[in-house]
């Protein structure tokens, strides 16, 4: 079961109709209609109210708004109510529900090639291999990493992808769609490894709801449910950790682990570390980057080994580049470790590399 909020890809009307804008203060209204006299040759007018109405022809849409986030500033963007409107519907309070600030607007028209790609399903998954850290010649895991596809069949960065997502509040879309790529391309390669699926908790709503679609994917696989691991993302984005707490025991509740990315990254993954009980954690890379010239970093890393251990906790070490950092990672009881030094992410998975065998 799922919503029509969970299928259905925003995307800008492409009819004609009527954008009205609510400008927060008199000097931005004065700015714009001014700019709008000089420098476009779109009919506008004002209402009694002071709105801003533009006429916007068919397909027009997204280039206004471009142009509006070229002419005004981000923060009068953030403030100002947008409303679009197609010929024939008048604003009442029928439409209030659709009223967004501009910035929404402008962000969704700035992200319609990320709509493009989600509604075209043009998105892929590259895997690296986790592996121990007492043998790397064995892969103990993959983790599935997003990658985009544009329209002429170039990759897209998972950066990019989820700071368009962001500003046109499609982040909720991209995450869904982000998991269920990660487990039909796992099922399709027949991968034998656990997987680690990559997720933001500010994208989910209602665990219990937003999560049937990635759970009973997980479940038609087949696989044995501790297979699945799903790794907690940005977590410096929450505001408290009830929502987290909530989406994480749903997760368990079907039988898969739960993973915190990060860890070190901030004071409050420590916070977490208590308050979530993971079952694996996840260093982060900013810590192990020269470890092994570090004695800080290693004092860090060394306490939360055995801060780790101490809970039950499996460790992974990420971002090993170099045959010293890896050395010290395995002498410090880290239990696997990720990095450019075993392989690069690839699909289908990279075979695993020796250089760390070789390298000094």
């Amino acid at each position: 079961m799922s919503c029509a909020g969970c299928e259905q890809i925003p995307k800008l009307p492409g009819s004609a109709g009527h954008l009205w804008l609510a400008l927060p203060l008199e000097h931005s209204r004065t700015k714009l209609l001014g700019t709008l006299r000089t420098a476009a040759d779109w009919s506008h007018r004002c209402d009694e109210h002071g709105h801003v109405i533009i006429d916007v022809g068919a397909g027009q849409l997204e280039s206004v708004l471009n142009q509006l986030g070229n002419w005004l500033s981000i923060t009068e963007t953030q403030h100002t109510k947008a409303l679009f409107l197609a010929p024939g519907r008048i604003a009442d309070l029928g439409v209030l529900a659709e009223v967004e600030p501009l910035a929404r607007w402008i962000g969704l028209a700035q992200g319609q090639w990320l709509a493009d790609m989600l509604e075209n399903q043009r998105l892929t998954m590259h895997f690296q291999p986790i592996v121990l850290a007492s043998d790397p010649s064995r892969a103990y895991a993959h983790e599935c990493l997003l990658r985009g596809v544009d329209d002429q069949g170039r990759m897209v960065a998972p950066n990019a992808l989820f700071a368009a997502a962001r500003s046109a509040e499609l982040l909720f879309h991209l995450d869904r769609a982000a998991r269920l790529t990660a487990v039909n391309t796992a099922e399709r390669l027949n991968l034998a490894t656990p997987i680690f699926i990559n997720f933001t908790p500010t994208a989910i709503y209602d665990p219990a709801f937003c999560l049937r679609t990635t759970i009973a994917a997980a479940q038609r696989t087949g696989w044995a449910p501790e297979r699945f691991v799903f790794e907690v993302v940005e977590t410096e984005e929450l505001a408290n950790t009830r929502d987290l707490v909530a989406i994480l025991a749903e997760y368990r509740a079907a039988g898969f682990r739960v993973a915190l990315d990060d860890l070190g990254a901030g004071y409050g993954s420590l916070t977490l570390l208590e308050r979530l009980h993971p079952d694996i954690v996840k260093f982060d890379r900013e810590l192990i980057t020269e470890i092994d010239h570090s004695p800080s970093r290693q004092a860090i890393v060394t306490a939360l080994v055995g801060m780790a251990r101490q809970l039950g906790i499996a460790t992974v070490g990420e971002g090993v580049e170099t045959r010293a950092e890896w050395e010290w990672l395995r002498e410090a009881g880290v239990d696997y470790v990720q990095g450019f030094l075993f392989a690069r992410p690839a699909n289908p998975p990279p075979a695993l590399s020796n250089d760390w065998h070789h390298c000094s």
